[in-house]
C-alpha cells in the first residue's frame, strides 16, 4: 500500500501534467452521452481538472485517513468521507503554484492539507434530530416514551414544542395543522421554509406519533442510516413488553418503511381457477393496551436504560464509550433481533434469531449461548426451561446447531419444511437472553467483560 506521500506525489504529478491536455468532451453520439474529464470541485462552483488515477490516489488518501481512526469509520460513509476529502484536497490544490518544483509542492500539500480539515469534518458532524412518522402503541398516556436518544412523542405535542422552540415558522405550524385536520392548504412558493414544510409532512404523513433520533457525530448519510435503524430498534426495545415481540412488531410501524400494502395471489389449476388468498403487509395501526402503561413499563425501566445507552453511542460516536465490549454485543444483538422480528421467512428468521443470542456469547455457538442462559437463568443442561420440559441445550442445539449452521453451510436436509416452531422457540428465548442480560448489565455498571456473564 501507497504512504500517504506517494500518494500525494501522485496527485501532484497528474495535475501538473493534465494542465499541459486540451479540455476535451467526449461526442455523445459515441458514448451513449456527455463524458466530462474528471475533476475535484471546490464547492463553490469551480472545480480543478484532474486525471483518474489522481482520483483514485485521492480516494486512496481518504481511506488512509479513515482506517486508523475509530470515530471517522463510525461517523462517515466511505463514500462521503471521500467526498469531503477531495473538497478539502482540491482547495489545497487551488493554491498552488505550479511552477515550482513537484517535490516542493507535495511538501506543500502536506502541510497545507490539515489546516482547517478538522473544522470541516466538525461541520459534517453537526446535532441532528431525524424525524419519522410511526404508530407505536394506541394509549395517549404513554407519550413522550423515551429510550436514549429515541423519543416517542404524540405529533401535535412535537408540532408545538418545534413552534415554542422557534424550530418552526408560525406560517409553517398552521400550515401542518391544517394539513393534519384533513383540510387542503395552498401551494407555497418554493422556499427553505416551504422545502422544510413538505419536509415534516412527507416525513410523518398521518401517522399520529412523531419518532425522534438525536444524532450528534454522524455525517448525512449515516444520520439517515444508522437513525432509522435505531428507531426501529426503539420500536422493538417496546415490543419486548409482549412475549412475542414479532407479533406486536406487525401493528407498530415507521411510515419511512412503507404505507400498507394488500397481497393477492391466484392460482391456476388444470381446469381453470384454483383459488386465490389476500394478505396485508406493513399493517401498521398501532399496539391496543388497555391498563397501566406506567405500571407495565415499570419492571422493564433497567433494561430500556441498557438498550437506550446502546443506542446513544450508535448515534452518537463521538462519545467516550465506558463499556465497549458489552454495548457492542447488546447493540449486535438488538440489530439480529429487529431483523429476525421483521423478516418473513421462517427459516431466516430463526437464523437472524440464532445471531442474536451468539452477539451475547462472544460468538462462540451454541455451547456458549446453552452455558450464558443456563448461568443466567440457575439452570444445569438437564433442567427444563420450557412448559413440554426441553431443556436450554436442547432448544439451542436445534435452534443453533441442526437449524441456523446447517442452513448457513449449505448442508441442511430440512430447510424446505416448516421451521415455525423452531422460530417461535428462537424468538422467545432469544427475547430472555436480550432482557435477563440487559438487568445483569445495569445491575454491574463497572463490569464491561462478557465472559462475567456466564459466571
Amino acid at each position: 500500500m501507497a504512504t500517504k506521500n506517494e500518494l500525494i506525489k501522485l496527485i501532484v504529478t497528474e495535475l501538473i501534467r493534465v494542465q499541459n491536455e486540451p479540455y476535451q468532451v467526449s461526442d455523445p453520439h459515441e458514448n451513449g452521452g456527455f463524458n466530462f474529464p474528471p475533476d475535484l470541485h471546490l464547492g463553490d462552483g469551480r472545480f480543478i481538472r484532474i486525471t483518474p488515477p489522481a482520483l483514485v490516489a485521492a480516494n486512496s488518501f481518504a481511506e488512509m485517513l479513515m482506517i486508523n481512526d475509530k470515530v471517522l469509520r463510525a461517523s462517515f460513509t466511505t463514500k462521503e468521507f471521500e467526498k469531503i476529502v477531495k473538497e478539502h484536497l482540491a482547495l489545497v490544490l487551488a493554491e498552488l503554484d505550479l511552477e515550482k518544483s513537484e517535490d516542493v509542492l507535495v511538501r506543500e500539500v502536506g502541510s497545507l492539507f490539515p489546516v482547517g480539515f478538522l473544522e470541516r469534518i466538525a461541520a459534517h458532524k453537526r446535532k441532528a434530530t431525524l424525524v419519522l412518522g410511526c404508530h407505536l402503541i394506541r394509549k395517549d398516556q404513554v407519550y413522550p416514551l423515551k429510550i436514549g436518544p429515541v423519543e416517542f412523542i404524540a405529533r401535535h405535542s412535537w408540532l408545538s414544542t418545534m413552534k415554542h422552540e422557534k424550530k418552526l415558522s408560525s406560517i409553517t405550524y398552521r400550515r401542518i395543522l391544517k394539513k393534519w385536520a384533513g383540510n387542503k392548504i395552498s401551494v407555497r412558493k418554493t422556499a427553505i421554509d416551504s422545502i422544510y414544510e413538505d419536509s415534516i409532512l412527507n416525513s410523518i404523513g398521518g401517522y399520529p406519533i412523531v419518532c425522534c433520533v438525536r444524532t450528534s457525530g454522524l455525517g448525512f448519510e449515516f444520520k439517515q442510516q444508522k437513525g432509522v435503524l435505531a428507531a426501529r430498534i426503539a420500536m422493538m426495545a417496546v415490543s419486548l413488553i409482549w412475549e412475542r415481540p414479532s407479533k406486536t412488531l406487525n401493528v407498530m410501524g415507521l411510515l419511512y418503511d412503507g404505507p400498507s400494502q394488500n397481497r393477492h395471489i391466484c392460482l391456476i389449476g388444470e381446469n381453470g381457477y384454483a383459488g386465490g388468498g389476500a394478505s396485508r403487509h406493513n399493517f401498521a395501526f398501532g399496539q391496543y393496551f388497555d391498563g397501566d402503561f406506567a405500571e407495565t413499563f415499570k419492571p422493564y425501566e433497567q433494561q430500556f436504560s441498557q438498550i437506550g445507552i446502546a443506542l446513544n453511542y450508535w448515534v452518537n460516536p463521538d462519545e467516550p464509550n465506558e463499556r465497549p465490549n458489552l454495548t457492542d454485543a447488546l447493540l449486535l444483538s438488538l440489530i439480529w433481533y429487529t431483523e429476525a422480528c421483521r423478516e418473513q421467512s421462517d427459516q431466516i428468521a430463526t437464523t437472524k434469531f440464532a445471531a442474536s443470542m451468539d452477539a451475547l456469547a462472544k460468538g462462540k455457538g451454541a455451547f456458549a449461548i446453552t452455558r450464558l442462559v443456563n448461568k443466567r437463568f440457575g439452570l444445569d443442561d438437564a433442567q427444563a426451561l420450557f412448559k413440554d420440559g426441553r431443556s436450554a441445550k436442547q432448544a439451542i442445539d436445534l435452534i443453533y446447531n441442526e437449524s441456523r449452521s446447517r442452513l448457513i453451510h449449505g448442508n441442511s436436509s430440512d430447510y424446505g419444511f416448516d421451521w415455525i416452531d423452531r422460530r417461535n422457540t428462537a424468538e422467545v428465548l432469544g427475547r430472555l437472553c436480550i432482557l435477563e442480560v440487559c438487568h445483569w448489565m445495569a445491575e454491574r455498571p463497572e463490569v464491561d467483560s462478557l465472559d462475567e456473564l456466564m459466571i
